[in-house]
């Protein structure tokens, strides 16, 4: 029995695939697999799986992750009717664009939970996956040279608007544990210029980008750019336009570009990246948090709050230390 085209994703996506015109991706693949060679089947059942990875990745990159040359997946993507490699990326990159809102994914994710019983079970498996994605996609070389660029620049500027505020928001209190100078960038329309304009040479912007590349993104990029600031950005939009416009570049990819996707694994990198840097300082950054304990506890922080069982409970407590004290 002959193998059967792969599956790619349910009728929404089919549709809105075809957003940059003519035939979508599924139909054409399930068209031409019949009709392709034992290695181009082989890129067809990886594309099936990660059309929103491959919308921005070199051809390199896919070679290496496929186990292909370029030149074979230059010949599929012929093999479908596309002009070359950079035709069909664009081709993905207007699909992944039409299925960037986070409505849609989040409507065809709750689609999925009718037909299901444990929603945290089924969560966790997904983020799981991701995660061990994660130990693939980055480089222990990349969180040094992160850790670098951060711990020798004069101030962070760190950029995370929705949902990607809150790893930048997490990576700032991490840094200024480490009396690291930081200022959190979450700002958008003519108010990024406010901060935009206090970056000098000295410093480094960490951006944490998702789904789309805002223009508030380009205008710290630029100013990088113009002042020689270092730059760093943490994305599931890796291209090669982009990575030429940073120092480091980190690919933090979330799961399928069709579903709900979540922030466990920015917040992961987020992480990480704090380790990194906290390794890079040294006894400068043991120092720094001995340092703001001690100012903690010079005013009595951190202070306990009340019992949630309230006076009752603290009464308790005494009684049974005083039966206690009879006792003995």
């Amino acid at each position: 029995m002959g193998r059967s085209a792969p599956s790619v994703s349910p009728k929404r996506e089919e549709e809105a695939d075809s957003i940059s015109g003519g035939a979508s991706i599924q139909t054409l693949l399930e068209e031409t697999y019949h009709d392709l060679t034992p290695r181009q089947r082989r890129i067809a059942d990886f594309v099936a799986g990660h059309t929103g990875d491959i919308a921005f990745l070199p051809l390199s990159d896919l070679a290496d992750m496929i186990g292909v040359s370029g030149a074979s997946i230059v010949r599929f993507c012929r093999k479908l009717g596309f002009g070359g490699f950079e035709d069909f990326r664009d081709h993905l990159r207007a699909v992944v664009r039409h299925k960037a809102s986070t409505a849609t994914r989040l409507v065809s994710t709750l689609d999925v939970l009718q037909t299901i019983d444990t929603i945290f079970g089924s969560f966790v498996d997904r983020e799981v996956g991701s995660i061990l994605n994660l130990t693939r996609e980055i480089k222990e070389a990349q969180l040094r040279k992160s850790a670098e660029l951060i711990s020798s620049s004069r101030r962070v500027y760190i950029f995370g608007e929705g949902p990607a505020a809150a790893a930048a928001m997490l990576l700032e209190y991490r840094l200024r544990r480490f009396g690291i100078d930081t200022v959190r960038v979450s700002e958008t329309g003519k108010d990024i210029f406010e901060k935009a304009f206090g970056v000098d040479s000295p410093d480094c912007i960490v951006l944490f980008m998702f789904t789309r590349f805002s223009e508030e993104a380009g205008i710290l990029l630029d100013r990088a750019s113009d002042t020689g600031a270092s730059s760093i950005m943490i994305t599931d939009l890796l291209s090669p336009e982009i990575a030429e416009r940073v120092s480091e570049a980190i690919r933090a990819p979330r799961g399928s570009a069709d579903y709900f996707q979540s922030m466990v694994c920015p917040i992961l990198v987020a992480e990480a990246m704090t380790l990194a840097v906290g390794r890079q300082l040294g006894k400068k950054a043991t120092e720094s948090l001995l340092r703001f304990e001690r100012l903690r506890r010079q005013y009595g922080y951190p202070r306990l709050g009340p019992s949630p069982a309230g006076n009752r409970s603290s009464t308790n407590r005494r009684e049974r230390c005083r039966e206690e004290t009879t006792d003995v």
